[in-house]
């Protein structure tokens, strides 16, 4: 059964007792961070891979307010070419600013705050792609050896392998 909070509503440290007992791969290494806004709704994914085989994924779904009701604002971004833009997020930057104020949100972020006190296996920078992610053949435009992903075979797309 799993541990219940204390009065103060915070939960137990995890223990870990062997080698097993360390995390894999987190997917995106930092899901709360990363967010996705499309019809209508913000979503926050994690999934973590234990190096047992077990996986927990932690998922977030939080409805966008009315977009007509948001202030857009100006975004700054380079191009792969170098270039400089600048563009109107469209309001989605505070959109997603007010799904992180969700409970949803809130309770996924301390989970995965629970989780960083978890040892990761130790790992290398991928020797095909050096660390880049991208398959080494089509430089990440998508090929056949990738499977049209233009992700690196070895590493999966993760940039780093696991120290041997």
């Amino acid at each position: 059964m799993a541990d219940s909070p204390s009065k103060d509503g915070s939960f137990p440290e995890i223990h870990c007792s062997g080698i097993l007992d360390e995390i894999l791969f987190r997917d995106p290494p930092n899901a709360i961070q990363q967010a996705e806004s499309k019809n209508g709704v913000t979503k926050l994914v994690e999934i973590v891979t234990f190096a047992d085989g077990s996986k927990l994924a932690i998922h977030a779904q939080v409805p966008l307010p009315p977009m007509a009701d948001m202030t857009p604002s100006e975004v700054f971004s380079i191009k792969l070419s170098g270039e400089k833009s600048q563009k109107s997020d469209e309001g989605i930057g505070e959109a997603n600013s007010l799904a992180r104020q969700s409970m949803a949100v809130r309770l996924m972020a301390r989970i995965s705050h629970l989780l960083d006190g978890i040892p990761e296996v130790s790992k290398i920078k991928c020797p095909a792609c050096k660390g880049q992610k991208l398959c080494i053949l089509c430089g990440g435009t998508g090929c056949t050896q990738c499977n049209d992903t233009g992700a690196c075979k070895e590493c999966g797309g993760r940039g780093y392998v696991l120290n041997d």
